[in-house]
């Protein structure tokens, strides 16, 4: 990892992944610092997007992606994934930025 951050054991991070360069390589690369997930479990993230789905259905994406990439890669909305980072900030270090709460839970973000 570029940024250094190499992380703990059942962290979920927030991140923006490219793939392999070519075929020689068989890993993928972080593109951007990573931002980890305090207090926020696999479980609460997954039930967050399934709700986000449920939205999008009568939506037609404007991409061949499924609802959940759709929604990872864009948001709901054009700045939905920035105002989640500044809303959800609880601190940084030199190596990454740590975040906490669920999009739609407006009461589970420090700074909503």
């Amino acid at each position: 990892m570029p940024s250094g951050y190499a992380g703990h054991p059942g962290e979920l991070w927030f991140i923006r992944q490219l793939p392999p360069a070519n075929a020689l390589f068989d890993y993928h690369i972080v593109f951007n610092t990573p931002y980890i997930l305090v207090d926020v479990t696999e479980r609460m993230f997954a039930d967050y997007l399934s709700r986000e789905i449920g939205r999008l259905r009568s939506r037609p994406l404007s991409e061949k992606l499924e609802a959940s990439a759709y929604i990872m890669k864009h948001g709901p909305t054009a700045n939905h994934w920035n105002e989640y980072i500044f809303c959800a900030y609880t601190g940084h270090q030199h190596e990454a930025v740590f975040l906490t709460g669920i999009p739609d839970i407006k009461e589970s973000l420090p700074h909503a």
